[in-house]
């Protein structure tokens, strides 16, 4: 039987329709991640599609549904049906492999996985991932707001859900929690920098890799608010960037 929390994991809250619902205002939850306003909800129904046919069943995968076909647009489950959803978080299809070698197999955020162990606090499991040749590829995955990521790490794995929480977070609140988490006089860990660039500018991880090589920067480093504005304020993003120069100098 599986264990309780693993099952409160993997479940979604289901409402009256699909999306992403605002208010509340930005938080800390558990010391790890932010939350912006109330999560979202997934719809589920029954009947005849417009294009993929008709039937009922549990669809699986995690994000804002949209497309044809019958049962659940997101969710967690196991089952069989006809259809599939396409939201942010990936693509759902109801069926697939339910269990291998007695482990049960999720579909979490459109990925086939496993979950072996999941936190007294209920954000964060450890578990593997299945692939297409049933062979597995161990990970972390951590959850908000009916908002799942995966990460080979659990550092990796926070920060792609940070960056799924970003995504449609107004660039004036982006600045502003930035603001928050930096103290101008003091210095922090390069790499935090460097996550938190993709925050503010929605820049790729390739294109913060390739900045970080051309320029010799030492993710193992420190530095300052100071030293990040000057080294990104021409670069990607750079809008963003002397904004935020803007709030520390005021000018």
């Amino acid at each position: 039987m599986e264990d309780i929390r693993i099952k409160k994991f993997v479940s979604v809250s289901y409402g009256g329709g699909s999306g992403v619902s605002i208010g509340g205002g930005w938080g800390r939850s558990n010391g790890w991640g932010n939350v912006w306003g109330a999560g979202r909800g997934d719809g589920d129904g029954d009947g005849a599609g417009d294009d993929n046919g008709a039937g009922n069943g549990a669809g699986s995968g995690a994000g804002n549904g949209a497309g044809n076909g019958d049962g659940f647009g997101g969710g967690n489950g196991d089952g069989a049906g006809g259809g599939f959803g396409v939201g942010r978080d990936g693509i759902g299809y109801s069926g697939g492999i339910k269990s291998i070698c007695g482990e049960l197999v999720h579909m979490i955020d459109g990925v086939p996985t496993i979950i072996a162990y999941v936190n007294k606090t209920g954000n964060i499991a450890k578990g593997k991932i299945l692939n297409d040749d049933l062979t597995t590829t161990k990970c972390f995955v951590v959850k908000q707001d009916d908002i799942f990521a995966h990460g080979k790490s659990l550092r990796a794995a926070m920060v792609e859900l940070e960056d799924k929480l970003y995504e449609d977070m107004p660039v004036e609140e982006r600045i502003k929690n930035f603001c928050n988490e930096f103290k101008a006089d003091e210095a922090y860990p390069t790499q935090k920098f460097y996550d938190w660039h993709g925050k503010l500018t929605d820049s790729c991880e390739l294109g913060r890799e390739h900045f970080v090589k051309n320029r010799g920067i030492d993710l193992n480093g420190t530095m300052t608010v100071a030293e990040f504005i000057s080294l990104t304020e021409n670069a990607e993003g750079y809008e963003i960037i002397r904004e935020v120069k803007k709030r520390y100098t005021g000018a």
